[in-house]
């Protein structure tokens, strides 16, 4: 799982350097609901809660908050960014290229 700001975009050369693959792609909305159970755009940011390795952007750092959907689209959770990091479960990577 790769989590970043909704503001910017993955860079594929990037990530297929972090994650040491020749090709990657953005997962099916079928596949994102058979590894998650939820819909896609409403996935936690908390994969290694289901055993997909977590990858952060360094980028989502330079918010103080972060906000994202727990499940449901109708419903928004906001917590400090830092408080994100200190979760450990996380792996801080850089896979984009916006600033």
């Amino acid at each position: 799982m790769l989590v970043l700001r909704g503001s910017d975009r993955v860079d594929n050369r990037m990530a297929k350097q972090l994650l040491q693959k020749k090709r990657v792609s953005l997962a099916t909305p079928e596949k994102v609901k058979e590894y998650t159970g939820v819909e896609i755009g409403a996935v936690a940011p908390f994969g290694f809660l289901l055993g997909i390795e977590t990858y952060v952007d360094e980028n989502l750092f330079k918010n103080e908050y972060i906000m994202f959907n727990p499940g449901k689209h109708n419903k928004t959770i906001k917590i400090l960014a830092e408080d994100y990091r200190n979760i450990g479960k996380i792996k801080l990577a850089k896979f984009t290229k916006n600033d």
